[in-house]
């Protein structure tokens, strides 16, 4: 985005956002608004969004902002297309961008603590990448609503355990630009383009994604516990579920 850009998205924000919306803003961003220089909306403003164009993340933050504030014109330069549902040959995201990062604002609140948590316990155990495990034992951690009613209907052991309540919420995965096992890009890079506009990407979504569509070890244990496609559809559908899917 040219400085013009910047200059209007501030002022756009300035005007529709009050401080406090602005730090809830910054919290669905992963973003701490105490790093952001200055005490007024104006200069708390202006700092966002420089952040975020210094590290490429003014897609996410316009995503957002479109999100929360619909009826307001933001600036359509940035915006990936597939937040209007518009139609792609290529891959939704590009390998050279981090497909977590690019589409941060268009998951909920809980989706948002599961990667972060998934991703701080990759970190405890020396690793970079976030696996299909990881997102699992997060999920079984967290239990965000409504995915424990489907998991009831599992076998009890055909999930693994939950991350330890050591391991911690914040989204240090800013820090640094994570990798995923094949599943979890996979299924965001399906899933992504098929958000509907004011709408956001649950856990439920995720997880039932993967376990119709993944092929890694975690999914390879829900097939020996017998949990099929087949099963996932069935108990989707006694819920009542809508399911963002592919």
């Amino acid at each position: 985005m040219a400085n013009e850009t910047n200059v209007y998205l501030r002022d756009l924000i300035c005007a529709h956002f009050n401080l406090s919306e602005l730090i809830d803003l910054c919290f669905n961003l992963g973003i701490n608004h105490e790093n952001l220089q200055g005490q007024t909306l104006s200069d708390k403003s202006r700092e966002l969004v420089l952040y975020c164009n210094r590290r490429n993340f003014l897609t996410r933050l316009v995503d957002q902002c479109c999100m929360l504030r619909p009826n307001v014109a933001w600036p359509a330069e940035g915006l990936s297309a597939s937040f209007y549902g518009i139609p792609k040959e290529s891959p939704p995201i590009s390998q050279t961008e981090n497909i977590l990062f690019v589409n941060w604002g268009r998951l909920d609140v809980d989706l948002q603590d599961i990667f972060s948590t998934a991703y701080n316990e990759a970190q405890r155990e020396g690793r970079r990448i976030i696996k299909t495990q990881d997102v699992f034992s997060a999920m079984m951690r967290l239990r965000p609503e409504p995915l424990p009613e489907l998991i009831r209907y599992l076998p009890s052991d055909s999930l693994p355990k939950p991350i330890g309540i050591e391991v911690s919420t914040e989204r240090f995965l800013f820090n640094d630009d994570p990798d995923f096992s094949g599943c979890v890009y996979d299924s965001i890079a399906h899933l992504s383009p098929k958000i509907p506009i004011n709408n956001q990407l649950s856990s439920k979504d995720v997880f039932v994604d993967i376990a119709k569509f993944g092929t890694g070890g975690s999914v390879r244990r829900l097939r020996t516990h017998g949990v099929v496609p087949a099963t996932i559809d069935e108990i989707v559908s006694q819920l009542g579920w809508q399911i963002i899917s592919r």
